[in-house]
């Protein structure tokens, strides 16, 4: 644990600022890509994986588009953002200065090198090298001089000249301060322009214009006028929230505890749930795994779905993001109250509090449904090397239960896909594996078209093609009769990390959710947060 406050303030300082950077500053990139990969469908598709939370997706994304564009804009803003999220959301410091780096050394004027040059200083500092820390602020100043964080990398610069230089912290680990108490976590649950609120009972309305009212049981409608929330035609400003109490509200047919709040977010509402974290897991817990499956599984599953949780959470509430996760596949599922059972709420109650530790930070607890019988290396599906998540025999999981599947796309569906993705092209008209990782699984694609060959890593076609058809990277492709494409795998996911029906498996052989957690997540401790 880590009990240097000044260390806990620059961590929230630079988080705050990075991350800042990363919500809201405009990307200097030009509107007429050279080359003949349009990036901006792909951006938008990074941007999106990113502001839900999936930051390993959205790191992977960005990459490729980095690699994939003629233009130097999209490629130094790709892999700055590459770096920014390594930095503050996976703590893979060293990784990320070896991006800022790149494009420092590799794109020298580019106009979106700002933020590689202050960031990578911050992360400098964090690592106690002052000198190297200093010079890159000086020559942030030098080349951006009206960018507008020129005064902090002043302060940063004196600070330095003050100071003397502690003892390095682990490379590429940020200790994160335990928590007091249980935590909060803001959900996301749907953006639009327009939404239906239903409260059982009667509830608390505040509103940012300063209007406190108490609502008798019913259904509210709420749209967007004039820049703020309205509700049955009277304006309550830029965010109303709704006590709900023990009885929470509803939306869309769903159930939820806890707060519901609705803001004004570039002119469409959004809605987030803030509820505590063990309510929040009770929500998760059967969305992510089936209720049926044996305690110590479901107990597996309520601490990698915490860690990941709390993870986040520690990352996204000092940026000052509106929520910290999405109800959706995209994050970890969350279908709110009404799909738990006793199984499932024991799961949560009786591992309350607990989280798995690398390091005294969270770990990055990635899971997946099925491994197909061989776990994958973290780094062959993202930009990130976790010594946890490493290719490793899982027969357990293809012994349990065998999950085969077979999946066909006609070339002119995959012509589709890949055009509505940014690509130039007519037609399909070949398909070919270009690489396997060690696991066994695509690591890249050859996809011949009428304008040449495309080269896509194995994770981002599976994507674009669409995870739940394409089950997982561990399959074979040929062609049938028909022309068509066809896809024989077995497991389902990414395979890194927990294979949940691999934790079913060690359950139904007697193991208990410890023995699963450090199987699948060995180095790693387990320990309780809060009571």
């Amino acid at each position: 644990m880590n009990h240097d406050p000044a260390h806990a303030r620059f961590t929230g300082c630079l988080c705050a600022l990075i991350v800042g950077g990363l919500l809201c500053a405009s990307p200097c990139i030009a509107q007429d890509s050279a080359g003949k990969f349009d990036p901006d469908p792909m951006l938008r598709r990074a941007h999106m994986l990113f502001d839900s939370g999936q930051m390993l997706e959205s790191i992977a994304l960005y990459e490729d588009i980095a690699r994939m564009s003629a233009d130097p804009d999209y490629t130094v803003y790709c892999y700055v953002r590459v770096a920014d999220v390594l930095a503050l959301f996976l703590d893979q410091r060293e990784l990320a200065l070896t991006y800022y780096d790149k494009v420092i050394r590799e794109y020298p004027g580019n106009w979106n090198l700002a933020n590689a040059y202050f960031n990578s200083a911050m992360l400098l500092f964090a690592e106690h090298r002052y000198e190297d820390a200093t010079k890159r602020f000086q020559r942030y100043l030098e080349l951006f001089p009206e960018a507008r964080k020129t005064a902090t990398a002043r302060y940063m610069i004196e600070r330095m000249q003050k100071e003397t230089p502690g003892p390095a912290p682990v490379p590429g680990v940020d200790k994160t301060p335990m928590p007091e108490a249980e935590p909060m976590v803001r959900v996301l649950l749907i953006t639009a322009d327009s939404l239906q609120l239903e409260f059982p009972h009667s509830v608390v309305m505040h509103a940012a214009s300063g209007r406190r009212d108490k609502l008798a049981p019913g259904t509210y409608r709420l749209r967007v006028l004039d820049g703020g929330v309205s509700m049955e035609g009277r304006g309550l400003g830029e965010e109303v929230s709704f006590d709900a109490g023990p009885h929470g509200f509803a939306h869309a047919g769903r159930s939820y505890a806890g707060e519901a709040v609705v803001s004004v977010q570039g002119g469409s509402m959004t809605l987030i749930n803030r509820l505590p974290m063990e309510q929040y897991l009770e929500g998760v817990v059967p969305s992510e795994m089936p209720p049926s499956f044996a305690p110590a599984a479901l107990r597996a599953q309520a601490v990698a779905a915490r860690t990941f949780a709390w993870r986040i959470v520690t990352r996204t509430r000092e940026a000052g993001k509106p929520y910290d996760l999405s109800a959706g596949m995209m994050d970890q599922a969350y279908l709110g109250m009404g799909v738990a059972n006793v199984a499932t709420q024991d799961a949560v109650r009786l591992t309350r509090g607990q989280v798995l530790l690398y390091h005294d930070a969270p770990a990055f607890t990635a899971f997946h449904a099925h491994s197909g019988g061989v776990l994958e290396d973290d780094a062959a599906v993202w930009s990130a090397n976790m010594p946890y998540l490493k290719v490793a025999d899982d027969e357990r999981s293809e012994d349990y239960k065998s999950l085969d599947w077979e999946y066909r796309i006609a070339p002119s569906e995959l012509a589709r896909l890949l055009k509505r993705n940014g690509f130039s092209l007519s037609r399909v008209e070949g398909l070919r594996v270009d690489g396997r990782s060690t696991s066994g699984r695509i690591a890249e694609v050859a996809v011949t078209t009428d304008d040449g060959v495309l080269h896509i890593r194995g994770n981002s076609f599976r994507l674009l093609v669409g995870p739940a058809r394409m089950r997982s990277l561990l399959c074979d492709v040929s062609r049938d009769e028909d022309g068509q494409f066809v896809f024989n795998g077995r497991g389902y996911g990414h395979g890194v990390g927990m294979s949940q029906w691999g934790a079913q498996a060690m359950a139904y052989a007697g193991k208990d959710y410890k023995d699963i957690l450090s199987t699948y997540y060995p180095g790693t401790t387990l320990r309780a947060l809060y009571n």
